[in-house]
């Protein structure tokens, strides 16, 4: 992936320079590369930062332990919450994670590249839960983050908004009775009315 965005870069930046001339310029790719690898560096200690956040839920409520047929992680990639759900679990624990993006591959875990908004990614889902036999999910996760590139911070908030809907959708068909749903809500306009909304289906908030 790394090897096709620097590509992708040395090609913006051929078209880019000396007024779309055509004309290589080094510096700018260069200058590229280093950004991107910035930013790469910003997402893993990000990801690291909400790894933490988990732990420090499940200290409190032990939901990982109690997680004896399956997880399900949406919006996984890079997959920090698997690699936290894989070591907490119960040995042979069902640990399935989910996100548009490849995710490394993680021991004692599953990693689906899959839109979780679209119907292929729920017939994926069913047809790994016949494989190992898993009824239903004890523990679904989401940590999803927006996409949207520059300054639109309502396009972002909408965006999270609609991933956090498909999740819910999605937690209500494969949660467990008694299951556990881990998700963050964007404090934004539609703070108080997506909270109304999950308290309809889920019987405890915290």
């Amino acid at each position: 992936m790394m090897r096709r965005r620097r590509h992708e870069i040395q090609e913006a930046a051929v078209e880019g320079s000396s007024g779309g001339g055509g004309v290589f310029n080094p510096v700018t790719v260069v200058s590229s590369i280093r950004w991107w690898c910035r930013l790469q560096s910003v997402a893993a200690v990000s990801s690291s930062i909400t790894a933490l956040n988990l732990i420090q839920l499940d200290s409190k409520f032990s939901f990982f332990r109690s997680s004896r047929s399956g997880v399900l992680d949406l919006c996984a990639a890079p997959g920090g919450f698997m690699q936290v759900a894989v070591q907490r679990v119960p040995d042979g624990t069902l640990v399935v994670g989910i996100d548009l993006l490849p995710i490394p591959p993680i021991p004692g875990a599953i990693s689906v590249e899959e839109d979780i908004s679209k119907p292929q990614c729920k017939a994926t889902i069913k047809k790994l839960m016949e494989e190992h036999e898993c009824l239903a999910f004890d523990l679904v996760l989401l940590d999803g983050s927006s996409n949207v590139r520059g300054d639109s911070a309502q396009e972002a908030t909408d965006q999270l908004n609609a991933l956090f809907i498909d999740s819910v959708k999605l937690a209500t068909e494969f949660l467990a009775p008694k299951g556990t749903f881990v998700t963050k809500v964007c404090r934004s306009q539609d703070y108080t009315t997506v909270l109304y909304c999950l308290r309809q289906v889920i019987s405890f908030l915290s």
